[in-house]
């Protein structure tokens, strides 16, 4: 009895584990700091002006891809996924660099 518990915990363990969804932080302009659970990870926008840069916004993102990519306005989208994903993706504008 007492194997058949501890085979049932460790197939829960790794399934949840093969099917690992990723925390997020959630805000725009009208929400801050909601944690969500995202699939594909998670995506941050910032916007470039100089120097500076503004967050725009953050949360699940909607394809797999790890990195960050700027489109023709200004506007760049970094995605991340894993351990420490939301401290990378939310100061990921300091970087300075566009990675593909």
């Amino acid at each position: 009895m007492t194997r058949l518990i501890l085979l049932l915990c460790l197939l829960i363990f790794s399934v949840s584990v093969t099917v690992a969804d990723y925390d997020c932080y959630k805000f725009g302009k009208a929400e801050f700091t909601t944690i969500v659970e995202c699939d594909h990870g998670c995506e941050y926008a910032y916007k470039s002006n100089g120097p500076k840069s503004k967050r725009l916004s953050g949360g699940c993102a909607s394809v797999s891809d790890v990195g960050c990519r700027t489109r023709g306005n200004g506007i760049t989208v970094c995605t991340c996924k894993g351990d420490r994903c939301n401290v990378q993706g939310y100061q990921m504008h300091d970087s300075g660099s566009d990675e593909s």
